[in-house]
């Protein structure tokens, strides 16, 4: 649902796609906060929701998408602090989480791209361009 024009929050609906794997909702007019059912979404393996009009903070709650590869959040109004927790997400590879309103991003980054590097050809990637610094 890439560049579908939707706007709003994320429906609730959604919620109920139990093996959904791959969640792409970038390029729309999403508004508000993440909804909690979200973090109930444990098989997915990549989640974007670039350029949208997200805020608020990302819940501590997102170490339960214990499959997710791949997290791209740029382009949003995110704010508050990123969540160091992050970085204990095994799968995770890749995060995208410029042009938001972080507070923590310099932080968040010295946690998250040394640590838990699986091998050589496969290390984390971690994007801050244009990151606004609080």
């Amino acid at each position: 649902m890439n560049g579908c024009g939707f706007s709003g929050p994320l429906i609730s609906s959604l919620s109920s796609l139990s093996n959904l794997s791959t969640l792409d909702l970038s390029q729309n007019s999403f508004s508000g906060p993440l909804p909690p059912w979200l973090w109930e979404s444990t098989k997915l393996c990549k989640l974007s929701l670039s350029s949208n009009r997200l805020s608020g903070e990302i819940s501590e709650e997102i170490t339960q998408l214990i499959h997710l590869r791949e997290l791209s959040l740029f382009s949003n109004r995110f704010s508050g602090d990123i969540p160091l927790q992050i970085s204990s997400m095994m799968k995770l590879v890749k995060i995208s989480l410029f042009n938001n309103r972080f507070t923590n991003i310099k932080n968040f980054s010295k946690v998250f791209v040394p640590s838990k590097i699986k091998s050589k050809q496969e290390g984390r990637g971690l994007e801050l361009q244009s990151a606004r610094f609080s």
